[in-house]
């Protein structure tokens, strides 16, 4: 029997990885997009052993998620930059993390665990964390946090301190991949809860001391990294108020010159206070709190509180920085967080509403830009299936925004509508609104960090993502799942096959989403436009595709969608400075230079803007302008040999023979047996009567 039943569960777990390699199958053979470029392939730190170091200080990426980086540098160290393995490895997550809900659910006694397993693996909302591999954060911090939890039930069965341990250290791991796990100490409770597990245990047993002492120890260590951790805040606090340039020196180097925002002080005080608590909660915890399961996780809150610290201070000082994100106050962000709450339960249910052709209806305003978009859905048709033209529809990389501020009496109306579903599932949650109350309770906690209470760098481009709903889905999917076994276990024959060919229909239609979405991330020049034809107000999906274009070739179009981005997003300096680009491809030098001095007025501190106006002057034959232009591009990136050349060769044409050597020499020393370099040098210096050899022996 037991042979059998393990034979069984093997079955389901090839079953489970299969269907995950088949239906994301497009996937397999995509390129990068957007954001994989900073993490992956123009990441410094991924390519030396130097890189760790860089990653774990915090000074690789905006962000501080060091486990996740550290899984792209060993796989950038075995492949380099081919695309296949790092899919492979985030659809081998993504199977992992269905067989491990499945498990779960089945610990806690939920009927239609590997149902929900497989929904999970074919919920066309998870395309975006799997075939986007900036975005295996989400499934690995997902892996971890499952792992956690089953180390959690295995303590609470045996209480064994390594399990607990364990527990712990993954649950660390799952925070250092992305911090939205935040919410697992809530979950933990949640769970036991639902285990109905008891109060507490005879205060006499051995082995109740054993755990006190554990969780004294636990503890008293967490606290005081808490501790360490605010200190450490506060001495970088102090450093930047000190010195205007602070910022530029500190170990992590997140502070605007002279300024000092309040959510640094946020941070360095929930670091302070959670340490603070952990060593008082060492000492006397066990004395006050009856519960069981509220001791074991006080260290999970804690470290919850510290590295959740940690996210706040990197966004505000590192991947938010000075844009102003307009989320308004809190009563805008509580509106915003009752719509999105609808919002992500509805995909949840309904991610999908397919059509079998693209709608058609005018995405732009102008003739010209309808003609390249009807080029671009002429040349990326959807998938073909026998019933037709499959499109899903409204998945999509960049949602269109709703008003957020200043909210009005009916924005509130989300809001108090799920407060008012909730309070009616939790009076009823010791009777038959327990597995609603569990289900919605841990879809809520699931959505907190992302549903717009709190600033986060996305919100630049949009309120809601479908990527932020990875880890919140288990708990909808879970409560239908179990309705449907339990419509299995009181069915009749007839009956149990409707809900047979029910659940059949619902993993064939959600596979055949999920394959066609997947098609959708082959490149950056289909996900773009998928984007702009289903939201074509979306500035940066429009700058993303112009850049797609630019980079095959076809100038005008990518002019056509860069003027898009700009007209909305005015305030864009990428979008001018690409803008400019295109322009002078076309030979419209004049319109780029305006394009170009549009983008260093929105912001001076880009050296590319700078150096792209300098060589559209040099065009026009105004070398003085270009020059100056140069100059203040090397002074935004001094070791650009590109760029060093061009400033020695314009200030050797106006006849500044000196001052175009010094650059020329700088640029040879950088790129030494440079051709072009080596004869612009060798001129410069035959026309002030040197020679080369003599500069360079």
């Amino acid at each position: 029997m037991g042979r059998g039943v393990a034979l069984n569960q093997a079955g389901w777990v090839v079953l489970i990885i299969g269907l995950a390699f088949l239906v994301y199958e497009p996937a397999l053979s995509a390129g990068f997009i957007w954001d994989d470029g900073r993490a992956i392939t123009n990441n410094p730190a991924l390519q030396s052993l130097g890189g760790l170091w860089e990653i774990w200080t915090g000074q690789a990426e905006p962000d501080y998620f060091p486990v996740k980086s550290t899984v792209l540098w060993l796989l950038y160290q075995l492949f380099g930059a081919r695309t296949s393995p790092y899919h492979v490895v985030n659809i081998g997550v993504h199977a992992a993390n269905a067989v491990l809900i499945w498990r779960v659910l089945r610990r806690l006694s939920i009927p239609g665990a590997w149902l929900a397993g497989l929904i999970f693996l074919v919920h066309p909302t998870h395309v975006e964390s799997v075939a986007w591999v900036s975005e295996c954060k989400n499934t690995f911090s997902t892996l971890f946090g499952l792992l956690s939890l089953l180390a959690w039930f295995q303590y609470q069965r045996d209480q064994r301190g390594g399990k607990y341990v364990g527990s712990l250290v993954l649950f660390v791991c799952g925070l250092l991949c992305k911090t939205h796990l935040v919410i697992l100490p809530f979950v933990l409770l949640l769970c036991s809860w639902w285990q109905r597990e008891p109060s507490h245990g005879s205060s006499d047993s051995i082995d109740a001391e054993r755990e006190r002492r554990l969780m004294r120890m636990i503890n008293l260590i967490v606290g005081g990294l808490g501790i360490l951790a605010g200190i450490v805040a506060c001495l970088q606090i102090a450093s930047a108020r000190r010195s205007p340039t602070a910022g530029s020196g500190s170990a992590v180097g997140l502070f605007r010159p002279g300024h000092v925002p309040a959510a640094f002080w946020l941070v360095a005080a929930l670091c302070l206070i959670a340490g603070t608590l952990g060593v008082l909660a060492s000492l006397w915890a066990h004395r006050f709190l009856r519960s069981r399961s509220l001791p074991r996780a006080l260290a999970f809150f804690q470290l919850a509180v510290v590295l959740g610290a940690t996210t706040i201070w990197f966004q505000h000082g590192s991947a938010i920085g000075e844009y102003q994100l307009p989320v308004g106050g809190v009563p805008s962000r509580l509106a915003n967080a009752g719509k999105a709450t609808w919002w992500y339960l509805f995909k949840a249910v309904s991610p999908v509403i397919v059509w079998y052709e693209m709608p058609d209806r005018p995405v732009e305003s102008e003739p010209e830009a309808q003609a390249v978009i009807a080029g671009t859905r002429a040349a990326n048709p959807a998938p073909t299936w026998p019933l037709g033209k499959l499109t899903t529809w409204p998945l999509i990389t960049i949602y269109p925004r709703w008003r957020v501020t200043p909210p009005v009496w009916y924005d509130f109306l989300p809001a108090a509508a799920i407060a008012a579903l909730f309070g009616w599932v939790a009076i009823r949650r010791n009777g038959r609104g327990r597995g609603a109350f569990f289900a919605l309770g841990y879809f809520l906690i699931a959505l907190a960090p992302v549903v717009g209470l709190l600033k986060m760098s996305y919100m630049r481009a949009a309120w809601v993502a479908d990527h932020f709903q990875y880890l919140a889905d288990i708990g909808i999917i879970a409560l239908g799942c179990a309705a449907g076994a339990l419509l299995w276990r009181r069915a009749s024959s007839s009956g149990r096959w409707l809900v047979a060919g029910t659940a059949t229909v619902l993993i064939g239609g959600y596979s055949m989403c999920t394959f066609a979405r997947a098609a959708d991330y082959e490149s950056e020049y289909t996900l773009w436009t998928d984007t702009v034809l289903k939201n074509p107000d979306a500035w940066q999906a429009q700058g993303r595709l112009g850049a797609a274009l630019l980079a095959r070739g076809d100038v005008r179009a990518a002019a056509i969608h860069f003027a898009q981005g700009v007209r909305l997003k005015p305030d864009d300096p990428d979008g001018h400075n690409n803008l400019g680009l295109a322009l002078v491809s076309q030979g419209q030098v004049e319109e780029a230079i305006a394009q170009y001095r549009a983008s260093i007025h929105l912001k001076d501190a880009q050296f590319f803007a700078h150096a792209n106006l300098a060589d559209a002057l040099a065009k026009q034959g105004l070398y003085a302008e270009a020059i100056i232009e140069y100059r203040a591009a090397v002074r935004w990136n001094p070791t650009l040999v590109p760029l060093l050349f061009r400033l020695g060769s314009v200030l050797l044409e106006t006849g500044k023979i000196d001052e175009a050597i010094a650059w020329l020499e700088k640029a040879n020393t950088l790129a030494p047996n440079q051709p072009e370099i080596n004869a612009t040098l060798a001129r410069a210096l035959s026309l002030r009567g040197s020679s080369l050899e003599h500069v360079h022996p």
